[in-house]
């Protein structure tokens, strides 16, 4: 997520500036309006990664949403490895 995201901004430049998400979802809302939603995952160095949600309304841009954190460092393996070198 590099680049500047703004709401408004359609989700044609939202794809073109951020690339294909790697998950969609949609529905019609009784008004008729489509509400999109692109799933994208952010790395945060090498310790974690990011969910976002980023929410469309009749192609614009209207919400950003953070989801679940999800750590890239398994500490069962950390836990494993102390116990190996205490022996």
């Amino acid at each position: 997520m590099g680049e500047k995201i703004r709401p408004g901004m359609t989700r044609k430049e939202f794809v073109a500036k951020n690339g294909e998400p790697y998950k969609t979802a949609f529905d019609i809302e009784e008004n008729g309006i489509l509400h999109e939603i692109l799933y994208y995952k952010e790395q945060l160095g090498t310790w974690y990664v990011i969910n976002m949600a980023f929410h469309f309304r009749n192609g614009k841009l209207v919400a950003q949403e953070q989801l679940a954190e999800e750590s890239l460092y398994n500490n069962a393996d950390n836990s494993s490895n102390k116990n190996r070198s205490s022996n």
